[in-house]
């Protein structure tokens, strides 16, 4: 039953890491992927194994989310050569999304089960795969409109693109610090809060 967990787990990295691709491509090219999809393909398992060694280490750690961010941006860097201060802000807010997703759906899981979230969020279990499950699907289909949207018509500044960076950094701070105060006082209150938010 483990192996299967864990398998979830490197399913769950590489749609993280592929939709990564997916969501800066939205804003670093005007053409289609061509063959830049085989290298988000191949970076995207590459990055799932990190995060595969990074979780066995500790479920759930601002180290690994560093380490998650740095190793997106290096990818998107690789794939999409250059413009990298908008590329580490677009990787910034794509994980801002992916957090909030993640957290929204742990705490609601959570809520509805009244389970601890500190369990959803550093054991594996069913209730985990269930929370994987659910969050990487809306986040694939948040980035599909995203990118049918926005594609042939997008036009954005470049001051619009810093300040959601610096927004992002704030919302995505706050949010870990937020997590990691609830795991420890496990205050219902903060809970429905989180939830809501």
């Amino acid at each position: 039953m483990k192996e299967l967990l864990w398998i979830a787990e490197y399913i769950a990295s590489f749609v993280e890491f592929f939709i990564c691709g997916i969501f800066c491509s939205i804003f670093l090219t005007k053409d289609r992927l061509g063959d830049r999809k085989y290298k988000i393909l191949l970076y995207s398992g590459a990055g799932a194994v990190i995060v595969i060694i990074l979780n066995r280490i500790a479920m759930f750690s601002y180290i690994n989310s560093i380490m998650v961010i740095l190793t997106a941006y290096a990818m998107q860097m690789l794939i999409y050569k250059g413009k990298a201060v908008l590329t580490f802000l677009l990787v910034l807010v794509y994980s801002v999304v992916l957090s909030a997703l993640d957290f929204v759906v742990v705490y609601f899981t959570a809520f509805l089960l009244r389970t601890d979230v500190g369990y959803i969020l550093n054991a594996q279990s069913i209730d985990r795969v269930m929370c994987i499950l659910v969050s990487k699907s809306l986040l694939t289909l948040i980035v599909v409109i995203l990118n049918k949207g926005l594609k042939n018509s997008l036009v954005f500044l470049k001051k619009y693109v810093v300040v959601m960076g610096i927004y992002s950094i704030f919302l995505l701070t706050s949010f870990f610090i937020m997590v990691e105060l609830n795991m420890y006082n496990k205050d219902s209150v903060m809970e429905l809060f989180l939830v809501i938010l």
